[in-house]
């Protein structure tokens, strides 16, 4: 994908990805392109490494560290949690 930065630069954003799916883990890495004064310039790699929590895992450890789960929403608009849901909103209060 490209944006423009805030320096009015078309940066441009290439890289790959793997899923562990035994470690939960999504592995990233990226790279930013862009021209200025007529040579490329780039950063990378950028490495980013993601954990993913499952709902009955992370309920668990929720559970398992002294919280009681309320409520849980699919994003911070307070909609409610489903398959599709892009993230996982919590709301916790501590074992009596």
């Amino acid at each position: 994908f490209s944006y423009t930065d805030t320096e009015g630069r078309e940066v441009q954003v290439t890289g790959t990805d793997h899923y562990d799916h035994i470690q939960q883990i999504w592995h990233q890495t990226f790279y930013r392109r862009w021209r200025e004064n007529d040579a490329l310039q780039s950063v990378g790699p950028i490495k980013l490494a993601l954990r993913y929590f499952m709902p009955q895992e992370m309920e668990t450890l929720l559970f398992y560290n002294g919280f009681m789960v309320l409520s849980r929403y699919g994003d911070w608009e307070g909609n409610p949690f489903t398959e599709e849901s892009y993230l996982q909103i919590y709301v916790c209060k501590p074992h009596a």
